[in-house]
């Protein structure tokens, strides 16, 4: 196999390497362990009192694939969804679902729990809210983020949005981005100096012949 031919197909590698669909950090406040000092912020607890909470991120990603809370759950297993919704000059936009999902936070349990594989869609540069809600008993969600987002909000069950922006609890979400057209050129271009080649030596060998 000639010199061209190789590098073309290892450019054509590397730039789909590139490409492939990969994890993107979009958010990642991290979060400590509670203490007992530790104010657990309340998501679900049906009834006038119901609440649910929010965080605020700016995507860097055009497509969310993940969403994860921090949770202290003292109780049994509880049913959480996670939604993304538009953002309307710093307020969150209700008329505005991109996307939801229901998952479970294990009974007495602290730590991650969320929802994965995902599709919602983004545009890059715009704010959004990401908000929790539980039809259910209690879930904590610690005020332990080590990055706190930039701003909170919380809601109870007439959908009135307040904000908060000292709630501090934590939020993990990831997403993937769409090549950059430069990128596909690269990868195109990779393809076509190796088919070009293969040509060549193609009509080379019917010539020797």
């Amino acid at each position: 196999m000639s010199g061209v031919i190789v590098a073309a197909m290892i450019v054509s590698t590397m730039t789909l390497s590139a490409t492939a669909a990969h994890a993107i950090t979009v958010v990642d406040t991290g979060a400590a362990a509670p203490t007992p000092e530790t104010v657990d912020y309340t998501v679900g607890n049906p009834g006038p009192f119901s609440q649910s909470l929010f965080g605020m991120f700016t995507a860097n990603v055009d497509t969310i694939t993940s969403i994860e809370g921090f949770f202290r759950n003292n109780y049994t297993q509880r049913p959480v969804t996670a939604t993304v919704y538009g953002d309307d000059a710093g307020q969150v936009d209700l008329g505005d679902v991109l996307g939801s999902a229901t998952f479970d936070v294990a009974s007495l349990f602290t730590g991650w729990a969320g929802a994965f594989g995902l599709s919602i869609s983004v545009d890059k540069g715009a704010n959004y809210w990401v908000e929790f809600s539980a039809n259910s008993l209690p879930v904590g969600m610690p005020d332990t983020a080590v990055s706190p987002l930039a701003d909170y909000a919380f809601a109870n069950t007439a959908g009135i949005v307040l904000h908060q922006a000292d709630m501090n609890i934590g939020m993990r979400i990831t997403g993937n981005a769409v090549p950059e057209p430069a990128t596909w050129a690269l990868m195109i271009g990779g393809f076509g100096l190796a088919g070009a080649a293969l040509r060549r030596r193609r009509n080379a060998a019917r010539t020797i012949a």
